[in-house]
C-alpha cells in the first residue's frame, strides 16, 4: 500500500516539473538565482532555478520570500528530469516528507519532519531494499531502530531509544536470523547480557 501511495506521489509531482510559459500579465523576477513567477490571484510565486542549459534544476512554491509546500530537485545529465529530492516546507522550514530518489527511480531516503526536525519514520534504503528504519520525535531517536543485511530482509541488528537515549533492548543477529547478541540499556548504559551463542 505504501508503494501505491509513493507511486502516486511521485507521478503527481513528475506530472507538474515541466514550467509553463509565463503568461503576458504575470511578472517573472529574480530572487537568488531563481527565477519567479508570480501564481495569479495568491501572493504564492513558483520558483524555478534553472542550469546553463536552461534544465530545472530546482522547483518549488515561495510565499513571503519563504520557501512553503513541495519543492524538488532534479537529476542532472542524461537522468535530466527525474527527481532526485522532493521536500516539503512550511516557513523555510522542513515540514511533512522529506525523499531522496537515486537515478534509477529508487527510494534512497525517506523522513518526515516538524519544525525542521525529524520526527516520525526515517528509512534508508540500498538498491532498493530497506538497509535502515527508525522513529524520531522532535529531533531524536525513539522507539526501535533496525538495520538490515545488504540485499535482504534478516535484520542485522534491533535497539530500543526513548528521547536520543538507548533505553532497553539491544540484538544482534546472524545472518542465519539466529540472536548473536543481547544487552539491557538503560538510560544509555549497558547493564545486562551479553553474547547468545
Amino acid at each position: 500500500m505504501r508503494n501505491l501511495i509513493f507511486a502516486a506521489i511521485l507521478i503527481s509531482f513528475q506530472a507538474c516539473q515541466t514550467p509553463t510559459e509565463p503568461s503576458a500579465d504575470t511578472k517573472t523576477t529574480n530572487w537568488g538565482g531563481y527565477e519567479l513567477e508570480n501564481v495569479e490571484g495568491t501572493d504564492y510565486k513558483i520558483a524555478l532555478k534553472k542550469g546553463d542549459g536552461g534544465e530545472i534544476l530546482e522547483r518549488g512554491i515561495v510565499r513571503n520570500f519563504m520557501r512553503n509546500g513541495a519543492w524538488m530537485t532534479y537529476h542532472q545529465g542524461e537522468d535530466a528530469g527525474k527527481i532526485k529530492t522532493l521536500v516539503t516546507y512550511m516557513d523555510d522550514q522542513y515540514n511533512g516528507v522529506y525523499l531522496e530518489i537515486s537515478d534509477r527511480g529508487q527510494l534512497k531516503l525517506e523522513a518526515t519532519y516538524a519544525n525542521n526536525k525529524l520526527n516520525g519514520r526515517w528509512a534508508k534504503y540500498h538498491a532498493g531494499w530497506l538497509k535502515e528504519e527508525a522513529n524520531y520525535k522532535n529531533g531524536q531517536l525513539d522507539g526501535v531502530y533496525k538495520a538490515y543485511y545488504d540485499g535482504s530482509k534478516q535484520l542485522l541488528k534491533e535497539a530500543e531509544y526513548r528521547n536520543g537515549v538507548q533505553e532497553g533492548f539491544y540484538k544482534q543477529y546472524g545472518e542465519d536470523g539466529k540472536l548473536l547478541l543481547e544487552y539491557v540499556f538503560k538510560g544509555g548504559q549497558k547493564i545486562d547480557g551479553g553474547m547468545t551463542q
